[in-house]
């Protein structure tokens, strides 16, 4: 009976874990960057399918501050992706 258990518990996992998160090479969603600005308050760059998106992030909710569709500003976040230095969001704003 508890092997039966265990073995449904992993079937479970292995399954859920097909979907992806955002830390995995290739996930169709990946946080660049994110800058805390207050309690329960955030400002993050992410990368959804290819698009760069700005989004603030409050405990209410997740808005879209900017789309980065400017070539030179999708270059610097590329950039910094690459780079060991950390950026600050006045490199991409």
């Amino acid at each position: 009976m508890l092997a039966a258990l265990l073995f449904t518990l992993y079937l479970l996992k292995r399954f859920m874990d097909r979907g992806g998160s955002g830390g995995e090479k290739g996930a169709p969603i990946r946080v660049i960057t994110s800058k805390f600005i207050g309690p329960k308050k955030s400002i993050a760059v992410v990368e959804v399918y290819g698009r760069y998106l700005v989004v603030g992030i409050t405990a209410g909710g997740i808005n879209l501050l900017a789309d980065l569709k400017d070539e030179v500003d999708v270059a610097r976040v590329e950039s910094s992706m690459t780079s060991a230095a950390p950026q600050t969001f006045g490199d991409f704003l």
